[in-house]
């Protein structure tokens, strides 16, 4: 796979997903990506954006200004 911002390969890894909402972070950790090998832009695949996006509404239910997931434990 090649990365769409410079055209570098992209290799398996994880990262760690910041997103703010309605006034609350939430961070997930050890999201499976691709990540550049040059420039370090991250793709996500479409199952893991699904899940992505359900832990994020799950996040929001909590109502806590801060929440941190651990991808691997919970999706």
């Amino acid at each position: 796979m090649k990365c769409l911002s410079c055209k570098s390969d992209m290799v398996q890894s994880f990262t760690t997903d910041v997103t703010e909402r309605n006034g609350m972070l939430i961070i997930i950790k050890n999201v499976p990506c691709y990540k550049c090998t040059e420039c370090n832009d991250v793709f996500y695949t479409g199952d893991v954006l699904a899940q992505l996006e359900r832990l994020r509404k799950k996040a929001e239910e909590v109502l806590t200004e801060l929440t941190v997931i651990d991808f691997d434990k919970v999706a």
